[in-house]
């Protein structure tokens, strides 16, 4: 049967696209094929030999030659005939039987650069070919078969047969035999990483368990499929490379061989007994084959398994003095069970593991602590300026090690907005002690086995960051940092890694510190845990009470100039290359210059371009003016300053290159000066404004409450700009406008003979509505504003307040932050600085320094405030007087 090639290109484009099946059709009967039906197959099929042979009940996807592949998509089937090489023929062997099959597009179905098609292929029936012509294609294409062929029937078994023959018996055994064979697969097939698929095992034991004479073909098939699984082509291979080798470590004498032939004889036996005795005989040789191989890997592995469980033996001996019994436990179980493992394993590699981190921990490795406490006042003072509180605790601390050594270490938190120097100074403390240094970040962990480790169960499984640190570090007693700990997230579907943190700073707790992976306990007690924090109130209360609090202030301006040229600028010369021993000057490239930065610049970039509480902004800030310098002597090749820079007494000296007042915009544009958007307003205040000073995570700031308001029909409140993000927060601001409310209208009676209506329309907002706050220090300058609005009076120029506010007893409560708060209202060039007396004592940790450039003034009461905010308003004194 001849058909066009036009004809089947046109039938094999329906076939690859199933929105044209009704084409699909028409084309078939203009070819003159059998008509499509999901139970028909054509009685004449294109037949292709293959070394691939596979039985009923198994689907696969399959190549196939392109000029077969128009042919089999007007049948949609074909014929695959195993191929083999008979050695009593020099030919091909022209195969009698083979397997029926269903064919289906796959997704993807060419091969750029072959002459191949990939399609999807479901053995259905064994067949016997009558009789096959050759076709050769027009178009030159290879040629190809097409062949009769006629369904291979079974021969019945009969009941007796079935009894005599014993076939229950048989089939359990084959059950055990496949079981083994899978068993034997997962044991070889890991140790050279192959996969291993247990899909057709699975399914021809479960046929194994429930079969009878009318379903034995059936299961005999699906049994037969798995002689051509993908585990045994992985193992035939492996076996084959191994003994290919010049070296072959595992000694294999044997192979898996092709079963071609034997399947070919599967294939035309139509006696279903006789079908199982041949699988019997397969599986038996394939099970022994495999045995080998794994006696061969076992026997190779034990020599060098034996070695190794040496190795931690010898290793645990050295060490066991100074674990734990829990420790011990663990480890001599571990050491055990990875004598009895196959090194090859996934278990083994485990153990080894867990081994590894178990027995490099240092159990009993210290640093010795330097204990002169004249010594290191020196060394802190020399790594930072100032600190003084730090400092001495560090001391303090030592003195009480050098009396009683057993003293528990403290876990210290260093409170500060960023740049002040917490970390830095960390690091002071250890090089001080003498001790190893880690710092570990926790900002924004969420998961409790980033602290505690994951268990040994999951795979990758590891410790956590406290127990990794102390192997990584190798001593018992380091410092260890723990930065930003009041960043650490709560709860949450790994755990809650703040809870897993209490264990580690809870002095009872963290003598017998428990990781998930190691499972027993680990002495943290030597370790001098740090933590730091830009804000305390983020904190969890329970974590804030196992740490000893340490407040870093903001540096002063005077502070912040000595850390620049003690500190900053030499770091930045040295960054930059332009220093005197730097590879430019040393080689004769550049004659050697000194860079100078006058103490009036630095008033400039301290006072005008940064606003920080810290001096991190600072130290880029001159970082930016050393680039330009570098910019400039590479431009011009020489490190001579040009003359229109230079003044007169630069000039004298060609070896210096210096940044002053006068050529500052050289090096830093204008508009990077920043401190009059901080800065308190040059002017009088208008009515109903007041100034704010707060504390933040990055020091402190100032902003400005205002209020305004018109009549209404009732009293209504609408304060805005103090969050927008998160309506939960501003809770105490709306707190503190309501009592500031009515502690002017009813409770000191101070605005009653002024005409207000208290049914108004009050608007408060606060300035800087893009930054969060909340908190009640704003709660006097929120009184100030609404007293200043309602009596047309502007509260006192360069007057800053804080405190909170009550309602019937007209007192100012204390605050926190007073000496950030101070900092920055020195910054922003106050004049009076307004405070609660209860803070009083607080005054001590400010600075003399910063105490002189601001008066400060202590008040009691509300009313002391006004007082003091609006001295020359007669309407306050009669109304104070009256009262």
């Amino acid at each position: 049967m001849k058909h066009s090639e036009r004809q089947y290109c046109q039938i094999r484009k329906a076939w690859y696209n199933p929105q044209q099946s009704e084409v699909f059709e028409n084309r078939q009967k203009e070819a003159g094929m059998p008509a499509k039906h999901p139970t028909d197959i054509p009685e004449q099929l294109p037949a292709i030999f293959s070394q691939v042979v596979c039985f009923p009940e198994r689907a696969i996807q399959y190549v196939i030659p392109a000029s077969v592949s128009n042919v089999v998509a007007v049948s949609r089937s074909m014929i695959l005939l195993p191929y083999f090489y008979d050695e009593d023929s020099t030919n091909e062997n022209s195969a009698e039987f083979g397997m029926v099959c269903r064919v289906s597009p796959t997704t993807r179905n060419t091969h750029p650069g072959r002459s191949v098609v990939s399609v999807n292929v479901s053995f259905r029936h064994r067949c016997r070919i009558e009789r096959a012509e050759t076709i050769y294609p027009e178009n030159g294409e290879p040629a190809y078969k097409l062949a009769y062929w006629e369904k291979l029937e079974d021969a019945p078994v009969d009941e007796e047969t079935w009894n005599s023959a014993n076939v229950p018996g048989r089939l359990k055994g084959l059950f055990s035999l496949i079981q083994e064979y899978d068993d034997l697969f997962s044991q070889l097939l890991p140790v050279f990483g192959a996969p291993v698929s247990h899909s057709l095992f699975e399914s021809a034991q479960k046929l194994l368990k429930n079969t009878n004479r009318s379903t034995l073909a059936r299961t005999l098939d699906m049994t037969a499929n798995i002689l051509t699984s993908k585990n045994r082509q992985y193992a035939q291979e492996i076996l084959q490379q191994v003994r290919s080798r010049s070296e072959n470590p595992f000694g294999f004498s044997a192979s898996i061989p092709s079963l071609t032939r034997e399947l070919a004889e599967l294939i035309a036996e139509r006696s279903v007994l006789a079908r199982l005795e041949k699988l019997e005989t397969l599986f038996k040789a394939d099970v022994e084959t495999i045995k080998k191989a794994i006696t061969a890997i076992a026997e190779v592995g034990g020599r060098s398994q034996s070695g190794q469980s040496n190795s931690w033996k010898e290793q645990y001996e050295q060490k066991k003095n100074n674990m734990p019994e829990d420790a011990k436990k663990e480890v001599e179980k571990e050491i055990d069970r990875i004598g009895r493992m196959n090194p090859q394993s996934a278990e083994y590699s485990m153990a080894a593991t867990y081994l590894d981190w178990a027995l490099n921990l240092p159990w009993n490795d210290y640093t010795v602590d330097n204990e002169d406490t004249r010594e290191i006042p020196r060394i802190l003072d020399q790594d930072h300026h100032g600190l003084p509180k730090p400092k001495q605790r560090v001391i303090e601390f030592i003195a009480a090690k050098s009396f009683n050594s057993g003293i528990d270490n403290p876990i210290l938190c260093f409170i500060g907005p960023p740049g002040v120097g917490k970390t830095s100074l960390g690091k002071s403390i250890a090089r001080a002690l003498g001790r190893k240094f880690w710092r570990i970040s926790v900002g924004g962990i969420h998961d409790e086995s980033e602290i505690r480790g994951h268990r040994r169960t999951y795979v990758g499984a590891e410790p956590g960051r406290i127990i990794s640190t102390m192997r990584r570090v190798g001593k018992r007693n380091p410092v260890f940092m723990i930065d930003e700990i009041d960043k650490l997230f709560g709860g949450g579907a790994q755990g809650s890694a703040r809870d897993a943190m209490l264990e580690v700073l809870d002095p009872e707790q963290y003598h017998n510190f428990v990781d998930n992976y190691l499972e027993f306990g680990f002495d943290l007690s030597s370790i001098l845990f740090i933590t730091t924090a830009n804000n305390i109130e983020s904190i969890p209360p329970a974590l804030r009470d196992r740490m000893e609090f340490i407040f870093f202030p903001s540096y002063n301006h005077n502070e912040k100039k000595h850390i620049a040229r003690e500190f900053l600028i030499p770091k930045q010369l040295a960054r930059h290359g332009l220093t005197p021993d730097s590879k430019m000057f040393r080689d004769g490239l550049l004659e050697a210059v000194t860079v100078n930065i006058t103490d009036s610049v630095l008033d400039v970039l301290i006072g005008e371009m940064t606003f920080e509480a810290g001096v991190r902004e600072l130290d880029r800030v001159i970082g930016k003016v050393m680039r330009k310098v570098v910019w400039k002597m590479k431009n011009q090749n020489s490190s001579r300053q040009p003359n229109v820079e230079r003044t007169d007494v630069a000039a004298e000296d060609g070896a210096v290159w210096e940044i002053n007042e006068r050529n500052l915009s050289l090096y830093i544009e204008d508009a990077a000066r920043i401190s009059k958007r901080h800065a308190l307003s040059e002017d009088p205040l208008p009515c109903g404004v007041a100034p704010i000073v707060a504390v933040s995570d990055t020091g402190g700031s100032i902003f400005y409450v205002e209020a305004a308001y018109r009549k209404s029909e009732k009293r209504e409140i609408k304060i805005t700009g103090y969050n927008p993000h998160d309506e939960k927060l501003g809770r105490m601001l709306r707190d503190s406008a309501h009592k500031a409310w009515d502690f002017l209208f009813r409770e000191s009676g101070l605005l009653n003979n002024l005409g207000v209506e208290e049914k108004i329309y009050l608007h408060i907002t606060f300035s800087n509505g893009g930054i969060a706050k909340d908190g009640p220090s704003a709660g006097i300058s929120l009184v100030l504003a609404l007293y200043s609005k309602f009596t047309n009076q502007p509260v006192r120029h360069g007057l800053v307040a804080t405190g909170e506010n009550t309602l019937a007893l007209g007192k100012i409560l204390p605050v926190g932050g007073i000496t950030n708060k101070i900092t920055t209202a020195v910054r922003a060039g106050a004049k009076q600085f307004l405070m609660p007396r209860a803070n009083e004592a607080e005054l001590a940790d400010v600075p003399e320094e910063t105490k002189n450039q601001i008066e400060i003034i202590l008040c009691d009461s509300m009313i002391d405030a006004l007082k003091v905010a609006f001295p020359n308003c007669p309407r306050l004194h009669d109304a104070i007087s009256n009262q």
